[in-house]
């Protein structure tokens, strides 16, 4: 690795140019952070400001020595190892050479695809510089990173790694900790029910078939949802007796027997299920139908205007 010149630079242009390509889809405001973090789960050495440069160097070349030191002892040892039993060393070998590509393959693997998300998707603070993701999530990130071999959970940590990118702080270490334990038949059950989710509730009508019971039964267990076996209620306010809002694409318009409040009912989600959520592709005309099933009797009537401008009545005549 090359060290710094005279002028503090020699780090920021070790950055290699696949590496610097890597990000420049990125919006402007997070191509800073982002070559950090995918230089690190790359294993290239990207930019580091001017001030830091030298001590940076200094650093490095202190772990490099280090490194040789004790790379030196092993290898010592593994000669008188392998002298007694060359078979076990080779095969050592070769499962530890197998084991770190398939490791950082996972990892490429999901900086591309964080990389893919940060260039589509550029909300209006993209030019902001948000600073970078805590280095203690990074080590955590990265333990779990690596063992995701499988398409869809590469995918998911490429998701979580683009979001904690673009917004540091949006995935706690809580969450990391419970996707890297997440089944799949518990995963197809959020997916299911993350559709309902708004805010601090997850809207469920109160009456609910046995397929339902069981399955919020099993969301409450795993620490996602609090108060499946009482439930809860959300008061919202219809002054006139008349309540009109968007979701998302769509326009959902309530009116009321006269009263000017209403109840909708479901339960309380967690911190962690609102981080995970945000994972979570919504669907907003299956958010206003669920919600409308929701809604107590003194709702009388429940309109849902769509994206194109077409209305639908959900209730009501």
């Amino acid at each position: 690795m090359s060290r710094p010149d005279d002028d503090g630079k020699g780090l920021v242009e070790a950055a290699t140019e696949q590496g610097l390509a890597f990000v420049s889809g990125v919006p402007a405001g997070l191509q800073r952070s982002a070559k950090r973090v995918f230089g690190r789960l790359l294993g290239r050495w990207v930019a580091v400001p001017n001030a830091r440069a030298r001590a940076e160097a200094q650093k490095i070349d202190d772990e490099t020595a280090a490194r040789s030191l004790v790379m030196q002892k092993i290898v010592e040892a593994a000669a008188l190892k392998a002298a007694a039993d060359p078979t076990l060393v080779d095969r050592a070998l070769n499962n530890f050479l197998a084991d770190t590509l398939r490791r950082q393959e996972n990892k490429d693997a999901i900086t591309q695809t964080a990389e893919e998300l940060l260039s589509q998707n550029q909300p209006e603070q993209s030019e902001i510089d948000p600073g970078d993701p805590d280095p203690d999530w990074l080590n955590v990130f990265e333990a779990h990173a690596e063992r995701a071999s499988g398409e869809n959970l590469r995918l998911l940590w490429g998701k979580i790694l683009a979001g904690e990118i673009r917004r540091p702080g949006s995935f706690s270490l809580s969450t990391l900790r419970f996707l890297s334990e997440l089944d799949h038949s518990l995963a197809k059950k959020f997916n299911k029910y993350a559709l309902f989710i708004e805010g601090d509730m997850m809207y469920i009508p109160k009456k609910k078939d046995q397929t339902s019971i069981r399955e919020i039964a099993e969301l409450e267990e795993a620490g996602l949802v609090v108060g499946a076996s009482a439930g809860y209620s959300n008061t919202l306010q219809s002054p006139g007796g008349e309540l009109k809002f968007r979701r998302g694409s769509c326009i959902v318009f309530i009116k009321t027997s006269g009263q000017e409040s209403f109840k909708a009912s479901g339960l309380m989600v967690t911190r962690v299920t609102k981080e995970i959520k945000s994972l979570v592709t919504s669907d907003d005309e299956m958010w206003c139908r669920n919600f409308e099933a929701a809604l107590d009797a003194t709702v009388v009537r429940v309109e849902l205007i769509k994206a194109n401008g077409a209305v639908e009545v959900l209730r009501g005549k």
